[in-house]
């Protein structure tokens, strides 16, 4: 079993992810991503017997309408990705195990997104466990460890950051003492539920945009996505009515629709704040307001800090590790800092 590195997508830079499995002549493709900058090149990767999805957000399903050049593969997702998709999927479970391709497929709940998992792939001695995009300490939504793999595809977004501790309440902190009105542009099917439940928490409110009002009710009708405690407060955050908060959470994290850019514009003219918490694509519209000075970022962590992802290559006893979704320096220069870790494995 390996990973075809020339038709990947996903290593060296943070954009779309797809990677290439090959096994006894069976190929698999993890994730089928697609972003404003780049998508695979799905006609070097050729025909697929299988694609599985790790979770719903753009980089990681955006060129799924396009899988025909890859053969028209069956698409394994969890029901909860699937319905959020609108798409028809052969059912990946959220925690469990299946076969596909002759390899056997076990699943767990990554952290960072509802009905997002990690996949982890054997057969025979090998073995292999692609994090896709991974949070071991979310609050909101559930994570089940993985089990012991040979290699590792790893979440390196963050790269070598320690994040701090009181990261979370540095931007809730942040966001209190900004001038009203406050655009937050975040995705509702991940940060934006965890920001919005600790502004609730914090005493603030918040107006949700139809989209994401919508994806918190969907949450709630899955019961095995988030952590048993988030549904409660969910719920209390929904009772409540703050059409007229100050905050407004808005389902286009880097403002790529032009509804989202006005609504940007004018915040601005109204003296307010355009407030970003998330990676923002050089050259967008976001990336634009932040640089030019018009718009804030506080950074609310939904990748592993360098510190989790020494403690997970632990947990697996990883003999080999791939960072991905970062820039190739980077990526050399983690593997450096995890050579003892994979040597003490």
């Amino acid at each position: 079993m390996h990973v075809v590195h020339s038709l990947s997508s996903g290593f060296g830079y943070k954009e779309a992810a797809a990677f290439v499995i090959e096994h006894q002549g069976r190929r698999v493709l993890l994730d089928c991503g697609r972003t404003r900058t780049s998508q695979p090149d799905l006609a070097a990767i050729g025909n697929v017997d299988a694609i599985l999805i790790s979770h719903q957000h753009g980089d990681h399903v955006g060129a799924l309408s396009m899988k025909s050049a890859l053969g028209d593969p069956d698409v394994y997702a969890t029901r909860f990705v699937a319905s959020t998709l609108g798409i028809k999927a052969m059912d990946l479970p959220l925690a469990g195990e299946i076969s596909v391709g002759g390899l056997h497929i076990q699943t767990g709940a990554n952290g960072h997104a509802p009905g997002g998992v990690w996949i982890h792939l054997s057969a025979g001695e090998e073995s292999l466990l692609y994090c896709g995009d991974i949070l071991p300490d979310s609050e909101v939504f559930r994570y089940q460890q993985p089990p012991v793999a040979k290699s590792v595809i790893l979440d390196a977004s963050y790269g070598l950051e320690a994040r701090p501790q009181n990261a979370r309440r540095a931007v809730i902190n942040d966001l209190r003492h900004q001038t009203a009105p406050v655009l937050l542009p975040a995705p509702a099917q991940g940060r934006s539920v965890e920001i919005a439940l600790a502004l609730h928490q914090a005493g603030m409110r918040a107006t949700l945009c139809p989209k994401t009002r919508e994806a918190f009710h969907h949450m709630l009708s899955d019961r095995q996505v988030l952590w048993p405690e988030a549904y409660s407060r969910l719920e209390a955050l929904l009772e409540q009515d703050s059409q007229d908060a100050s905050i407004h959470l808005l389902d286009d994290a880097m403002l790529t629709g032009s509804d989202a850019q006005t609504l940007a514009l004018k915040t601005l003219e109204e003296n307010g704040t355009v407030f970003f918490t998330g990676h923002l694509s050089e050259g967008s519209f976001a990336h634009g307001l932040l640089r030019s000075g018009r718009g804030r970022r506080s950074v609310w962590p939904v990748h592993p800090s360098i510190s989790q992802t020494k403690s997970l290559l632990k947990e697996t006893q990883a003999e080999h590790c791939l960072p991905a979704f970062c820039d190739k320096d980077t990526a050399t220069l983690l593997q450096g800092e995890l050579l003892s870790i994979l040597a003490q494995s």
